[in-house]
């Protein structure tokens, strides 16, 4: 998950923190080829030529009451990137058609960042000041996928049919996503969840 910033790098001074919402969304895409081959009886390897792209925005927003004054803070964030990915598929094939697999990438991405960073302070109402901060930043991003899990496949009626069934834990790491401006901090961010698929071929 991408870290919070501390509370004295927005607020230096005695704060009631009264709300705070972290919006991130995220989209890539990966273009691959590849092709496997056996390196003994058991094990199956597959590197891949492969590139990595996407978008993401991260909204971050704070509501808090600072030396008794009504302060809110806006922080958004938006990118593109794309860059060269180095992919590697492992299967361990075991007995009755069961396997172990891992598949790993790193990649390494031009990334652009626009952010923009907006405090409202409310004195007296309804006298308000706003301060708004815009910037553009670029970054070399490096990325790392992981995929271990195991499956089960086979083939049916004479090899007409094949069925595939695989579980699988998911992480994905994207290094330095934190460009907010009033932030001193590098945060990174991460995805993971549980996959679980079914492949039946004819």
């Amino acid at each position: 998950m991408l870290r919070r910033p501390p509370r004295s790098t927005l607020f230096p001074y005695t704060t009631l923190f009264r709300s705070s919402i972290w919006n991130p969304q995220i989209d890539y895409f990966d273009l691959e080829v590849g092709r496997p081959y056996y390196s003994g009886k058991h094990l199956v390897i597959k590197p891949y030529a492969s590139v990595k792209g996407g978008w993401s925005k991260q909204k971050f927003r704070l509501n808090a009451i600072l030396s008794d004054l009504d302060q809110e803070a806006s922080f958004r964030t938006k990118s593109w990137f794309l860059g060269p990915r180095g992919t590697l598929d492992i299967n361990w094939l075991l007995t009755h058609d069961f396997r172990i697999f891992l598949n790993s990438s790193v990649s390494l991405m031009y990334q652009k960042f626009k952010t923009q960073d907006r405090f409202i302070s409310r004195f007296y109402n309804p006298l308000t000041f706003t301060t708004k901060f815009d910037a553009k930043s670029i970054q070399l991003t490096p990325a790392i996928d992981l995929n271990p899990g195991f499956g089960w496949s086979t083939y049916f009626d004479h090899n007409n049919w094949h069925v595939d069934l695989y579980a699988a834990y998911n992480f994905v790491y994207f290094f330095n996503q934190n460009e907010f401006l009033s932030v001193d901090t590098r945060g990174d961010f991460m995805l993971h969840g549980f996959e679980l698929s079914l492949k039946l071929n004819f």
